[in-house]
């Protein structure tokens, strides 16, 4: 049987070309509400059902894509080395810390919007994102100079910066989930994992124990399940294992009759 390629209306459908396809990177596609956003090797294109160009925005080298009601996020790193800095003739010289600039775009089928963040750079920096419902607000997350921290992105501008008390020492791998009314990040320190609730004003609960044994506890990554019920999957030793997290306000849970 032959396969016909065919529109949304159920026409024949054509080839459209958007662009130069140079590069390395495969392009991604992401549907957004009634939209889709295409993201090439240096633009982004955002296409109605139909595949029909609506807009199209330079495209961040990105470090992940992340999707929530009818807007994305897209963000990427770069990195100033830091170092020496003289006057002319060497007189006077000044030694610059390394930073990072954390950018991101951000779209919606009516706004494009993008920003940068710089932070004192450290090697384990880690970025992680999630967002709410309709996607008028992302947290970015990433491991920094002095531990984990958090930027909250609202309708495409950096609102709020959140430090999370931790030990900075070999804190590594965050990941980051949203169950309707607070973010939940996760972080590997020192061999085992650790949590840290940041709810939708920026405040936060002190770091908690997830998962601690005398095994290596490491590459946490978090899912919301429901309204307060978090759901931590970890590499424990050689085996791969998960923990739900329950909150006091905690929907309830499904029961499913096993015959």
């Amino acid at each position: 049987m032959a396969v016909v390629p065919v529109d949304a209306s159920g026409a024949p459908g054509i080839v459209r070309v958007y662009g130069s396809a140079q590069g390395s990177k495969a392009p991604s596609l992401v549907r957004i509400s009634g939209a889709y956003a295409l993201w090439g090797e240096s633009t982004s294109y955002m296409l109605d059902r139909d595949g029909l160009l609506l807009s199209e925005s330079e495209a961040l080298q990105r470090s992940a894509i992340v999707t929530a009601g009818s807007a994305i996020l897209t963000f990427s790193t770069t990195t100033d080395p830091g170092g020496q800095r003289c006057t002319i003739g060497g007189r006077s010289c000044a030694y610059f810390p390394a930073v990072t600039t954390i950018d991101w775009n951000y779209a919606t089928p009516v706004t494009q919007k993008s920003g940068s963040l710089f932070r004192p750079w450290s090697l384990r920096l880690g970025l992680a994102a999630a967002g709410n419902a309709d996607g008028s607000e992302f947290v970015i997350a990433w491991i920094g100079e002095s531990g984990p921290e958090a930027a909250v992105i609202r309708d495409g501008d950096a609102s709020l910066l959140v430090k999370v008390p931790a030990f900075a020492d070999l804190v590594s791998t965050p990941s980051i989930a949203f169950d309707g009314f607070r973010y939940l990040l996760v972080f590997q320190t020192i061999g085992n994992i650790f949590g840290a609730f940041i709810d939708v004003d920026g405040a936060i609960v002190q770091p908690f124990p997830i998962a601690t044994s005398d095994l290596a506890e490491e590459r946490p990554a978090v899912t919301a399940l429901a309204r307060g019920r978090f759901l931590v999957t970890y590499k424990s030793g050689a085996a791969l294992a998960g923990r739900v997290l329950i909150t006091p306000d905690a929907a309830p849970a499904r029961r499913r009759s096993v015959r």
